[in-house]
């Protein structure tokens, strides 16, 4: 197959080309219009070969395009996991009136939001200082809220290691620069913002941050994204800390998705 040969360049090159085309022939299929379609699936292609040039397209929020732009093949999978594949599409019970986004990254899961619920507050948190900026661009005039933080079990301060793929930055052991980085906690968030809905998608983060949390049922919904199997002890113990709510639960891979809605909201 086409796929295993490419995939078998990739690993002797330490390129990404498989997954950067299909990424990017996937968006410029569903959500990219005119020459933008062209320029989408190129910059696939130029991705998955290792240019870190940016891509400027436009993407549907409600009514309206906005402009976005992507800067790797790991930001085009992740547009392709909200706007395509609908990692957050199980609607609320109730529509909220204020959404966390945990783990902001480029925006697109925030832009989904305004889309969906157009008037809700919507706080966007994201620790990478390499991806916060373009955070605000791509949410720029949409009325979100950008912090700049680490979603972490404690307050103060977190060791962030930025990661050579957008997507892979953690406060957890990495490979890439380590920066000092404010850091919150998930209570605190609720707190001070009064969110009803919460998606979390930290980068391994979650397990410390659902541990240390005292009121979960303090918001009706959760979106998560938790970087283990379904299977895995670490998982089924994080899971069980829902016991207040109807939770739904998809392996996918090597993470696992879940949607969790305050059983007395059900």
């Amino acid at each position: 197959m086409l796929r295993d040969v490419v995939k078998a360049v990739d690993r002797r090159l330490g390129t990404e080309v498989w997954e950067g085309v299909v990424a990017g022939v996937r968006v410029a299929q569903h959500l990219a219009l005119g020459r933008d379609r062209a320029r989408v699936a190129l910059a696939g292609l130029r991705f998955g070969l290792g240019s870190r040039r940016p891509v400027t397209f436009s993407l549907p929020v409600g009514d309206r395009r906005v402009p976005f732009t992507v800067p790797d093949w790991a930001a085009m999978a992740v547009v392709v996991e909200v706007f395509v594949s609908n990692h957050y599409d199980d609607a609320a019970v109730a529509l909220p009136s204020a959404v966390l986004d945990l783990g902001g990254h480029i925006g697109a899961a925030a832009l989904f939001f305004r889309g969906r619920y157009p008037e809700a507050r919507i706080v966007s948190v994201e620790a990478s200082p390499q991806l916060v900026g373009l955070l605000r661009r791509n949410t720029a005039g949409l009325g979100i809220e950008v912090v700049h933080a680490a979603v972490a079990g404690s307050a103060g301060t977190a060791t962030f290691h930025e990661s050579p793929e957008s997507w892979a930055g953690s406060i957890g052991a990495g490979v890439g620069r380590a920066v000092e980085v404010p850091a919150v906690t998930r209570d605190e968030l609720l707190a001070e913002h009064a969110i009803d809905a919460v998606k979390m998608d930290v980068e391994g983060a979650e397990f410390d941050v659902v541990a240390a949390a005292r009121r979960l049922d303090v918001a009706t919904t959760y979106w998560g994204e938790v970087h283990a199997t379904a299977d895995d002890e670490r998982t089924q113990r994080m899971l069980a800390a829902f016991s207040a709510f109807a939770v739904d639960v998809h392996d996918d891979g090597d993470v696992t998705l879940f949607t969790a809605v305050r059983s007395s909201c059900a």
